[in-house]
């Protein structure tokens, strides 16, 4: 049995130590929260760079492949597609020697990532060569409906 001391029974401490134990377990909880919502992100960050490399290595294969410039009119996308990788590598002519490189690569819910490549035509060697500071992110010709 108790000894009360002037009327206290420890009810006060052992309220304390519920009370801290409650904070504690807050803490805890939203910790937790903010490490899934961080390796969430993680994952996604992690899923956008393997295809956008896969979009960069197909540029770099679009370089390896031959193109028959002498058939294609390449008014359009002519494409080629790596059925291991998934990826696909396209060229379009611009003007004159000038053509444009394209690699793609699936991202997530059917949208693609797509990097570009100013190449340019050796008629000699029958062989494309990239442009130097010609690699964008970006569609290069600003002439409507081009990169479509």
């Amino acid at each position: 049995m108790m000894v009360s001391i002037k009327g206290q029974k420890g009810s006060v401490a052992l309220f304390t130590v519920v009370i801290l134990m409650t904070i504690g377990l807050l803490l805890i909880k939203s910790l937790h929260f903010f490490q899934e919502r961080a390796h969430d992100e993680l994952q996604k960050e992690i899923k956008y760079f393997e295809a956008f490399n896969k979009a960069e290595s197909a540029l770099a294969w679009g370089l390896t492949l031959q193109w028959d410039i002498n058939t294609n009119n390449f008014r359009h996308w002519s494409c080629q597609q790596e059925a291991t990788e998934k990826w696909e590598s396209c060229l379009k002519h611009d003007k004159g020697k000038n053509f444009v490189l394209s690699g793609k690569s699936p991202f997530r819910n059917g949208k693609d990532i797509k990097v570009y490549q100013w190449v340019i035509f050796d008629f000699e060697r029958k062989q494309f060569f990239p442009r130097k500071n010609g690699w964008l992110d970006y569609c290069p010709v600003v002439k409507k409906g081009f990169c479509e």
